[in-house]
């Protein structure tokens, strides 16, 4: 039962997700992330040639290796904490990336003309000698089964991203003028429409993981200057009278924090990142709504916590009990209305019961805010923030942003809300 409801929300997710986008040949945009280059005209072994008296770094050790599309060849595994892995074909370097809490994960693409390759896997750590090589088979084939692996590119330092974003990040969907002008005017509408209830719209617009880590998508995908979607979409709605909030700032300014503010096997950003969000949409509300102003950051007892990995390392097919991944959560020191769980039992994959309607009263705050809120699975992360700063909660379905004029009427809020990332721009924006 547990197998079938993770392919069913895989299949939710991925397939709503990849509609926000104009269509995109994923398997040209995997061949192009993972196309091998030599960095350096040279073995292994002469780049870091021995030092009398040290020792040798553990070979790394290959968990899992994985053909999970034609020439795709996925291997993950463990080594020194701190290590750094370099694979050797030819000898030659053809790829190198970090490893984090002592785990790695890298694909190989041979090339038709030369397949299979017999690579050398080596691991290197700081005051030690080169380790001794892994000999492993890089191939174009037989393929195991990996229904969702096209939809993940295989980043450096044990990160994955979601290929999906690629015309975000590429800056290759832009909005036209013509839409641009029908998001300002459709916004100009609702705006109107809200304020005869005395209601009001914000949105809060948040960037692709990476959008804000660019230096870890894979080789050969680099993110050029220029406006993006985000902006894009900011101006028209800000134009139209909604209040925005753009979340593009405030995470580069954090995300070299103590605490991470995205998953790296998982396609979210963590509850840490989310807060940021919840602290400016609520102090924008308390405007209106004193009692409603965020919490402290102390009240959620951030906290790292090692976890399975998430729902990108599942796409990819690979053994999710393998590995796991430290990341961060609350310990929330208040009490929420939302009472259910987010995350899957000892995951870091959200529960799906989060993707259907939820409707919340904090008995708390009887004089609270009203808020109706249209959302994706960003907004999982904070269910519980907001509901706890409000006196009635209503969150949509994920995915359904139609702007429904009697059912928001009928719900009669203060505020409508939406929680959109950068990928899901163009659904707000049809």
């Amino acid at each position: 039962m547990k197998k079938t409801l993770a392919l069913f929300f895989v299949l939710i997710v991925t397939s709503l997700m990849i509609s926000c986008t104009d269509k995109i040949d994923n398997s040209e945009a995997s061949k192009t992330a993972s196309a091998v280059s030599t960095l350096q005209q040279k073995a292994v072994t002469q780049m870091f040639p021995d030092e009398e008296g040290l020792e040798r770094a553990e070979a790394p050790d290959l968990v899992e290796i994985r053909l999970v599309e034609t020439g795709r060849n996925v291997y993950s595994g463990r080594c020194e904490d701190g290590a750094s892995v370099y694979v050797e074909y030819d000898d030659n370097l053809i790829l190198s990336t970090g490893s984090v809490d002592g785990s790695f994960i890298f694909e190989v693409n041979p090339s038709t003309a030369t397949s299979p390759w017999d690579i050398k896997i080596y691991a290197k750590t700081e005051g030690k000698n080169l380790s001794e090589p892994v000999l492993e088979t890089a191939d174009l084939g037989p393929v195991q089964e990996s229904e969702f692996a096209s939809y993940v590119w295989v980043g450096k330092d044990f990160r994955l991203f979601f290929t999906a974003t690629e015309n975000q990040f590429l800056k290759t969907e832009l909005l036209s003028e013509e839409r641009i002008d029908k998001l300002t005017s459709r916004t100009k509408e609702r705006v109107k429409t809200l304020e005869n209830f005395g209601a009001e719209i914000i949105y809060v617009l948040i960037p692709n993981p990476n959008s804000i880590y660019p230096e870890y998508m894979p080789e050969g995908l680099e993110r050029p200057d220029g406006i993006t979607l985000i902006d894009q979409a900011e101006k028209a709605l800000t134009e139209g009278g909604a209040t925005v909030i753009n979340m593009t700032d405030t995470l580069i300014a954090n995300k070299n924090d103590e605490f991470p503010i995205y998953m790296r096997t998982d396609s979210h950003w963590t509850e840490y990142a989310a807060f940021f969000a919840y602290e400016k949409l609520m102090t924008k509300i308390s405007e209106k709504f004193p009692n409603s102003a965020p919490r402290p950051v102390e009240d959620f007892g951030f906290a790292m916590e090692e976890k399975s990995v998430g729902d990108l390392y599942f796409d990819l097919g690979m053994d999710l009990t393998n590995f796991n991944e430290n990341t961060v959560f609350s310990n929330i020191k208040f009490e929420t209305p939302y009472d259910s769980k987010k995350y899957k039992d000892g995951e870091i994959r959200i529960d799906e019961a989060t993707m259907s309607e939820i409707s919340l009263t904090n008995s708390k705050m009887p004089s609270g805010p009203d808020v109706y809120i249209m959302r994706d699975s960003y907004s999982v992360m904070m269910i519980d923030f907001i509901a706890e700063r409000c006196g009635r909660t209503y969150y949509k379905p994920l995915w359904e942003f139609k702007f429904d004029e009697d059912e928001v009427s009928s719900f009669s809020p203060d505020y409508v809300i939406y929680i959109v990332t950068e990928m899901n721009i163009p659904n707000i924006a049809r």
